[in-house]
C-alpha cells in the first residue's frame, strides 16, 4: 500500500458509523478504511453505490457480473474476490467460471452482449462501437443500458482507486 490505510480504531466518528451500517457483519476493507481518509466522499460514495447496485431494473447478479468483469479485466483483487464471492452466492460457481472465462465460455446471447460490452468499454476507455453497443440494445432498454454503464464507471472508479494506491487485500 502506498498510504497507511487507517484501522478501524483511527476513523473518524461519524464516518466510522456509516462505515458500520455498510459492513454491519465485519471490518470495513482497506478500500474503505482508505476513502475514510476524505470522510464527505466516503459518504457521497456509498450513496451512491447503494443506489448502483442495489437499486434500478437491471437484476443484481447481472451488476455483479459486471463487477466481475471490470475488475477482472484492471486485474483489481480486492473486487474481483469480493464480487466473484457475491456472483457466486446469487447463481454459482458456473456463471463465475463463465464471466472469467469469457469470451471464450459458454454463454447465452444475452450474457454476450453484456460481456462484450463491457470488455468494449473498459479496453476502450468507454468507446464502444455501434456493433457492440446495438447488440445490448436487442436485450435491454435504454434505463437498464443507462445502469449498466453506471456498474461499468463505478467499478472503474474503484479498480483505480485501488490499483492507485496499492490496495491488494
Amino acid at each position: 500500500m502506498r498510504i497507511p490505510i487507517p484501522e478501524v480504531s483511527e476513523i473518524e466518528q461519524p464516518v466510522l458509523e456509516t462505515l458500520k451500517k455498510w459492513f454491519s457483519d465485519r471490518d470495513p476493507t482497506p478500500t474503505y478504511r482508505a476513502m475514510s481518509l476524505t470522510p464527505m466522499v466516503v459518504e457521497r460514495f456509498l450513496q451512491l453505490r447503494e443506489s448502483v447496485m442495489n437499486h434500478g431494473r437491471v437484476e443484481r447478479g447481472i451488476k455483479e457480473m459486471i463487477a466481475v468483469r471490470v475488475s477482472l479485466l484492471n486485474n483489481c483483487n480486492p473486487c474481483l474476490t469480493s464480487h466473484m464471492r457475491k456472483l457466486r452466492n446469487i447463481f454459482g460457481e458456473s456463471t463465475v467460471q463463465k464471466v472469467s472465462g469469457f469470451p471464450d465460455s459458454d454463454v447465452s446471447e444475452k450474457e454476450r452482449a453484456i460481456l462484450n460490452f463491457v470488455d468494449t468499454a473498459v479496453n476502450n476507455r468507454g468507446e464502444v462501437d455501434d456493433e457492440t453497443f446495438n447488440h445490448l440494445t436487442g436485450y435491454f432498454q435504454p434505463e437498464e443500458i443507462v445502469e449498466i454503464v453506471e456498474v461499468i464507471c463505478l467499478y472503474m472508479y474503484l479498480n483505480m482507486f485501488n490499483k492507485a494506491l496499492d490496495i491488494r487485500e
